[in-house]
């Protein structure tokens, strides 16, 4: 797991924990881990698995997009994926075509007229 998840996860375990008003020993009896284990996974010290937590977020009512830091609204990106973006955005139309085909994605005949309006 990158480190940037495991802080997520770490952070989103213990505030939807304390949002549902449990102490990690409630959390911890109730999937099955000792309260140590909680304590290790809220300080980053340790990675959960994805077992373990689907049954946190199954516990705390949490959707697993949620606790990963997914929002359907907002997607939240790291500064390197946000740098990437804004570098592509300042490309000319032969340059991001160029890129997209290096990483695989093909334009469609919406996409390309699109392009030309400088919507990518």
């Amino acid at each position: 797991m990158s480190a940037y998840y495991k802080e997520i996860i770490a952070s989103n375990i213990e505030a939807h924990r304390k949002s549902a008003g449990m102490s990690q020993r409630d959390l911890a009896a109730k999937i099955g881990v000792t309260s140590g284990a909680i304590s290790n996974w809220e300080k980053g010290k340790n990675s959960i698995d994805i077992d373990t937590l689907y049954k946190v977020c199954q516990v705390l009512n949490v959707s697993l997009d949620a606790m990963c830091g997914v929002d359907e609204e907002k997607i939240t990106l790291s500064s390197t994926e946000e740098e990437l973006i804004k570098a592509f955005r300042r490309c000319t139309r032969e340059r991001k075509d160029i890129i997209l085909e290096l990483v695989g994605i093909k334009r469609d005949a919406r996409t390309s007229q699109e392009s030309n309006k400088e919507v990518i």
